[in-house]
């Protein structure tokens, strides 16, 4: 059997697997944890900041992996260190993920120039919106791309806990701080 392309990546590969872990299972929810007070300027820019270094390493590690391998086909005949179905689904998920994660923080730095530059407050609401909403389906996305790839059966009970505490910290918040 032919040696597949991903393999080239070897440890950087596995540099991408254990960081993208990192961020996008505990360190997202801190994250979004310290923007839920958003009184507070310091911790808004520290989820910016959070968030910016994210799509940054996001990007710049899953693109040459994609651009190199293109989108594996589920039924490859080439052996890879996955199988080929999970290989296929990890990098649809994660095509989307890279396209939302673009999208919101796009989003997020044109909140930050409307709020600077003190834009009409409809646009800014709205533009606010959709950032909040894109930004908690990409964390799930994430996590659920996380949990293709470290899972035998495709999701695993960590990932499960993780979006139910964030389902649950949205929940709790709009109950308790209902105009925040």
């Amino acid at each position: 059997m032919q040696k597949g392309q991903e393999d080239q990546f070897g440890t950087a590969g596995e540099f991408h697997s254990a960081l993208m872990t990192a961020i996008w299972i505990p360190a997202a929810d801190v994250a979004i944890l310290l923007v839920m007070y958003s009184y507070r300027k310091l911790w808004v820019w520290v989820h910016g900041a959070f968030f910016l270094l994210a799509t940054i390493y996001t990007l710049s590690t899953a693109l040459p992996i994609l651009f190199s391998t293109g989108i594996i086909p589920a039924d490859s005949k080439i052996s890879y260190k996955y199988p080929t179905n999970i290989l296929n689904l990890h990098y649809l998920v994660g095509i989307a993920c890279l396209s939302s994660i673009t999208f919101v923080t796009l989003l997020g730095i044109t909140t930050k120039l409307m709020n600077v530059f003190q834009v009409g407050s409809k646009i800014l609401l709205v533009t606010k919106k959709m950032h909040k909403i894109m930004g908690y389906i990409i964390v799930v996305l994430c996590k659920v791309n996380v949990s293709i790839m470290t899972s035998k059966n495709g999701i695993n009970g960590l990932v499960i806990a993780e979006v139910a505490f964030m389902l649950v910290l949205v929940i709790v918040r709009k109950l308790v701080f209902p105009k925040m």
